[in-house]
């Protein structure tokens, strides 16, 4: 029996989590002690204490910045948004890793969207590596590239980023008892390196020589989606409804008068009787995507990549309208092959994108390629091939 570390440290919402403990039991299955360190536990005591899954507080910087900074323009700058702004915060950083390192003695970590247990890992000589989407894996390049590809910088910019939060870090550990990066995307370089994606679907665009290992976990809930009984193409939307283009976008949707299934997980009454129209149909309750792909003609989210990535699979045509980098960066790969429509959360009206959505059969030329393509990489034998692979790895790595 192995000792395995799961760990999230940035970024926000769910999508971090249901992966991580897809793996984790599946691993617990097989006879190993697994322990997931959370940046949210109230997430962790949602979704996976009822799996039976042990989690525990990640570290995290919980500081906010205190002046206004300009979008990230790759990944260095935005590690330094969250947290990664001087020697004493990263040392910090590092050093309350170790310690969980210490108490823990793992055999293997694994981490989602991690770079400081990823750093602490490199100082204690334990067996590490990541896993999850592309965005959280940036490819390990002598200069981390750009996060915003609608956008042009200086090269200066890159630079002088790259030169300061590197010497930021080295300092950090050679003060743990560590050795100095040569340069940032090092960070990554583990041995391990589970991409939870496919190359078309990955952030920064084809990587050669890694495997792709597509999604290890897919809708699981019972509830069937109920549209309105009107005539007209089905639309389904999973949108929060604090979303910028959330108003414009019902908006467009009543005035085409197809019937709409909305998901709303935060909604509030109020909101829905302000909106309230025939051929919207709302929801605070997440329903199963299998049943979504068979009956609506088109699907509306802000291009969360788990979500878009199985509706892919099952063959639906998607409007993306993102809302930050993360979903910016997969909206415009998605869209430069032809996977979906992309519209800015700026829109003053979705009624042209939601037609083109509907009647645009290079688009469904499209998506059927990509369903065909993986349509035997379904969420289960993904998640046993790539336990499989852990198991394999810990075997190798444990000593004799």
């Amino acid at each position: 029996m192995a000792s395995i570390l799961l760990t999230w440290e940035l970024g926000g919402n769910a999508g971090h989590v249901h992966p991580l403990g897809c793996v984790a039991t599946e691993l617990m299955k097989r006879g190993h002690k697994v322990l997931v360190a959370l940046r949210d536990i109230s997430a962790g005591e949602k979704y996976l204490s009822p799996l039976g899954v042990d989690i525990i507080q990640a570290p995290i910087w919980s500081g906010r910045l205190r002046k206004k900074v300009p979008p990230a323009i790759n990944y260095a700058e935005l590690l330094m948004q969250v947290g990664y702004l001087n020697v004493d915060q990263v040392t910090g950083q590092i050093r309350s890793w170790l310690t969980l390192l210490d108490m823990v003695k793992p055999d293997l970590i694994l981490g989602d969207h991690s770079p400081s247990v990823l750093l602490a890992a490199r100082i204690a000589k334990v067996n590490a590596g990541t896993l999850g989407p592309g965005f959280a894996s940036p490819p390990v390049l002598p200069m981390m590239p750009s996060i915003q590809p609608n956008a042009d910088f200086p090269d200066a910019r890159f630079i002088s980023t790259e030169i300061e939060l590197l010497n930021i870090i080295n300092k950090a550990l050679i003060r743990c008892g560590g050795e100095s990066l040569r340069y940032l995307s090092q960070i990554f370089d583990t041995t391990h390196n589970y991409l939870l994606t496919y190359p078309e679907t990955d952030h920064y665009g084809v990587r050669r020589g890694v495997r792709y290992w597509g999604l290890v976990q897919s809708s699981r809930s019972a509830d069937e989606p109920l549209w309105p009984t009107l005539e007209g193409p089905k639309v389904y939307v999973y949108m929060q409804p604090n979303a910028r283009s959330y108003d414009r976008l019902l908006d467009s949707l009543k005035q085409l008068d197809w019937p709409c299934l909305i998901i709303s997980r935060n909604i509030k009454q109020q909101q829905i009787e302000s909106l309230t129209a025939p051929n919207l149909a709302f929801s605070p309750v997440l329903v199963n995507l299998e049943s979504v792909a068979r009956k609506a003609d088109i699907v509306v989210t802000n291009c969360n990549h788990g979500t878009v990535i199985e509706l892919l699979q099952r063959g639906c045509k998607q409007l993306v309208i993102p809302l930050q980098t993360e979903q910016s960066m997969l909206a415009h790969r998605l869209a430069s092959q032809g996977l979906v429509i992309a519209k800015g959360a700026g829109s003053p009206s979705y009624i042209k994108p939601l037609k083109e959505v509907l009647y645009n059969q290079i688009l469904r030329a499209n998506v059927d390629k990509f369903k065909n393509q993986y349509k035997k990489h379904n969420p289960e034998s993904q998640l046993t091939l790539l336990a499989d692979d852990i198991c394999r790895r810990i075997v190798n790595n444990l000593p004799t």
